[in-house]
């Protein structure tokens, strides 16, 4: 066989050159006497040609790279979790304000208690006082019948008497009541106080307007309250009578009527009497 046409044919196996391209450039050629690997050299360049036929494409859609955005989008495109950001920058300031000022500035007013009073303090106690020695306080005899714990007054003689055991008695001057307001009958010791106060009844303000009426709201106890130091309230059937047993600012009083109705002692002498008795005491004025 002809050596072209051999070569020919390698050609077109090898590089996949069409055989018209090549039989027209051999059958084409006029110079005989030119060497032939010439035109197969010169045929030779498709190669490049060939290139996107190389199974080279086939491996482009192994390649990682379209992975590679997919994952680097969300990372620049996904916000923070909500839950990193503090609640407390998006809650509105004026609901705040308008919620706890309330509380803060409108707080239920507190009141101070009044200071305990203090207890006031007895007097020393004296061993004599401005009045007869026969109103000192003096253990008498008296009736043995008489009941042992009562309290029996005789207006008249302006004694007290506190039957302290069968047929005897602790016996105390008194000042009474006026002719018109002397208080009797009987009665018992319902109440007793540690100087008390005092407020006069509506009828010694009728009485006598100009030294009462200015006590009409009381007068807190005390040194200069009229009750003086004690008192021993005397009731009748479960009702106040308004008469009292009590001390007195005013001690050289005893021994006369000039009470409003009640019956007073010299202080030392009322103390002593206060506790002696009990509440339930009963009392007999005469």
């Amino acid at each position: 066989m002809d050596r072209r046409f051999l070569l020919t044919v390698a050609a077109v196996l090898h590089f996949g050159a069409s055989p018209a391209l090549v039989l027209a450039q051999t059958v084409g050629e006029t110079a005989p006497d030119t060497p032939a690997p010439a035109p197969i050299v010169a045929v030779e360049p498709p190669p490049p040609a060939v290139v996107p036929v190389e199974p080279a494409p086939a491996v482009v859609p192994a390649e990682p790279a379209p992975a590679a955005p997919v994952v680097a989008a969300p990372e620049a495109t996904v916000p923070p979790p909500p839950t990193a950001e503090p609640a407390t920058p998006d809650i509105p300031a004026t609901p705040d304000v308008a919620v706890v000022k309330p509380l803060v500035e409108t707080p239920a007013p507190v009141k101070p208690k009044p200071a305990a009073a203090r207890p006031i303090k007895d007097p020393p106690p004296q061993t004599s006082w401005p009045i007869a020695k026969r109103y000192y306080p003096t253990e008498v005899n008296v009736r043995p019948d008489l009941k042992v714990g009562s309290i029996i007054i005789v207006s008249d003689k302006y004694f007290l008497y506190h039957i302290i055991a069968p047929g005897k008695a602790m016996r105390y001057g008194v000042a009474v009541g006026r002719d018109e307001l002397k208080f009797r009958g009987q009665a018992v010791v319902a109440r007793k106080v540690r100087w008390p106060s005092w407020t006069p009844t509506p009828e010694m303000i009728e009485r006598n307007p100009k030294a009462y009426k200015k006590y009409a709201d009381g007068m807190p106890g005390g040194p200069g309250n009229p009750l003086g130091a004690r008192a021993l309230y005397l009731f009748q059937d479960g009702r106040d009578t308004a008469i009292r047993i009590h001390g007195t600012t005013e001690p050289s009083s005893i021994g006369r009527a000039v009470s409003n109705g009640c019956l007073r002692m010299v202080n030392d002498h009322v103390i002593a009497l206060f506790n002696a008795v009990p509440i339930g005491t009963p009392v007999t004025v005469y």
